[in-house]
């Protein structure tokens, strides 16, 4: 009986320790849709496509990244940070070099639950770049015109729709 209750106790602990979704990633074309939590963020889309809470545009130009929220359209020059919460989600936004024209994006959700970069342009050394950033949990690349989800820790390119699930990180 004794050990019957352990190996219950221990399937219900290892069952309420599996962190459940909290979001999605899910490209289309060059753009890209994030949920997490009640949060939505649109990359590179247009506003009447889908309906977000913030709007984010990489320019192909080496422009600065933009961020679209609450009704303002701000530029985020590198090494610049954005902090956006609805309810009690909060994203904070940062921008990064990626190569010597594009910068990159960081999305960093909650307290540092979940961390997705954005890369404007892509080529064969992705997954070096990728190293940059070693908290990176997700990257979303932009090849061939296409956006693509990748596992850095992995070097795996994932399936569209990706469920994001909140991260343990060890301080």
């Amino acid at each position: 009986m004794r050990s019957m209750m352990i190996a219950l106790l221990y399937c219900c602990s290892t069952w309420a320790l599996a962190a459940p979704p909290v979001g999605s990633v899910r490209v289309m074309q060059a753009g890209a849709l994030i949920h997490y939590g009640a949060l939505s963020v649109a990359l590179d889309m247009p506003d009447t496509a889908e309906a977000a809470d913030v709007r984010l545009q990489l320019p192909s130009n080496g422009e600065a990244p933009r961020v679209q929220a609450g009704g303002q359209l701000r530029s985020l020059p590198l090494w610049q940070s954005f902090l956006w919460r609805k309810g009690r989600v909060q994203l904070r936004i940062t921008a990064l070099p990626w190569s010597d024209s594009m910068p990159a994006l960081l999305l960093d959700f909650g307290n540092g639950d979940y961390r997705i970069v954005i890369a404007g342009a892509a080529d064969a050394h992705d997954i070096e770049r990728l190293q940059r950033y070693p908290g990176a949990d997700l990257a979303l690349l932009l090849r061939d015109g296409r956006r693509q989800i990748v596992v850095p820790a992995q070097g795996q390119q994932k399936d569209s729709p990706y469920r994001l699930r909140k991260m343990r990180r060890s301080d």
